[in-house]
């Protein structure tokens, strides 16, 4: 996503010169793949219940049906539950570059605002890898960008988690490494 859609949120504040390149969310697979297992499930208890009825299984129709129609609530508000935090999560977590640094920033955290930021004037860039976790994601082209630092002070590399265009955080960090981002 770019910049100018984000440009009037309080994502950040500016430091003189300093604008904003790039915006973007981790991908809406990330969002989607969690609940998958649960819409299985969910389909699994109701394919059961229908197949029992079908079979004339219950011998009290009344008893085996509630006990499965039970079931079948607690899955779908634990499924509900579960979803609305997963999105929540997703939605409220930011990638953001600008021509001075890289955050990524959590506003939805049970401990507050998690923001992990590097000054990219202040740490050189060494090495930026595209990697996809598995031959799936490699296909959805859903890979993760590791910007790893020269510096000792920041040894671990900074991580885009599967962002909404690996190629395109790419492209702009190779500008910042050789300082062509303004």
């Amino acid at each position: 996503m770019h910049a100018r859609h984000y440009e009037n949120l309080d994502l950040l504040r500016h430091s003189p010169g300093e604008k904003i390149v790039c915006v973007q969310r981790q991908h809406w697979t990330r969002l989607a793949f969690p609940m998958i297992f649960p819409v299985i499930l969910l389909l699994f208890i109701l394919g059961t219940a229908i197949f029992l009825s079908l079979q004339h299984f219950f011998t009290v129709p009344s008893y085996g049906f509630i006990v499965l129609f039970h079931v079948f609530l607690l899955v779908l508000g634990a499924s509900a539950v579960f979803g609305t935090y997963i999105y929540l999560f997703w939605f409220y977590q930011f990638y953001i570059i600008t021509n001075k640094r890289i955050m990524h920033r959590r506003h939805f955290t049970l401990g507050g605002r998690h923001i992990d930021e590097v000054f990219i004037d202040a740490t050189p860039v060494r090495e930026i890898v595209r990697v996809a976790s598995n031959p799936l994601f490699d296909l959805l082209h859903l890979e993760d960008v590791y910007i790893h630092f020269q510096r000792l002070e920041r040894p671990e590399p900074f991580v885009f988690v599967k962002p909404e265009a690996p190629r395109e955080i790419e492209v702009i960090m190779e500008k910042a490494a050789v300082k062509k981002l303004d």
